[in-house]
C-alpha cells in the first residue's frame, strides 16, 4: 500500500504534463523497437521479476530519410514490485523513452493481485545505424 501511496503522489505531481517535454531529448540511435533489441533487454529481469509479457506491438509513426519514430505499446502482467522493476530496467534504457504508463488491476486471487501496466515507448530509429 505504501508503495501505491507514493506511486499515487509522483503521479499527482506530473498531472497531464507530457513525459517528453523537449525535443532535444529524443536521439536518433540504433533501431530497438522495430529490431526486438528492446524485448531480448528486458527479458532476463522479466523472467526473475515473474512478470509477462502480453503483448508488444512496434509501429512507425512517422518517418524522413533514414530517420523513422516507433511507438510500441508494451502490456506486462506480474504483481506490482515486478511491474516496477521491469519499468525501471526500461526507464535506464537511454536509446528510448517512456511516454507513457498505466497500471490497472486485472485480478484478485488467493496468491495476490495481478496488475497490468501498459506502457508506450517511443524511439527515433537511424536506419544507417
Amino acid at each position: 500500500i505504501c508503495l501505491y501511496r507514493e506511486y499515487r503522489q509522483v503521479r499527482e505531481s506530473y498531472g497531464t504534463r507530457p513525459v517528453i517535454e523537449r525535443t532535444e531529448d529524443l536521439f536518433a540511435s540504433a533501431p530497438m523497437l522495430s529490431s526486438g533489441v528492446l524485448m531480448r533487454m528486458i527479458s532476463g529481469i522479466c523472467t526473475k521479476s515473474k512478470v509477462t509479457v502480453g503483448s508488444f506491438s512496434p509501429e512507425e509513426v512517422g518517418r524522413e530519410g533514414d530517420m523513422s519514430l516507433i511507438s510500441s505499446q508494451l502490456c506486462l502482467t506480474g504483481d506490482f514490485v515486478g511491474l516496477l522493476k521491469v519499468l525501471a530496467r526500461v526507464e535506464d534504457i537511454n536509446e528510448v523513452k517512456i511516454s507513457g504508463a498505466e497500471f490497472s488491476t486485472m485480478k484478485v486471487g488467493k496468491k495476490g493481485k495481478t496488475i497490468q501496466l501498459k506502457l508506450t515507448i517511443v524511439q527515433v530509429e537511424d536506419h544507417k545505424l
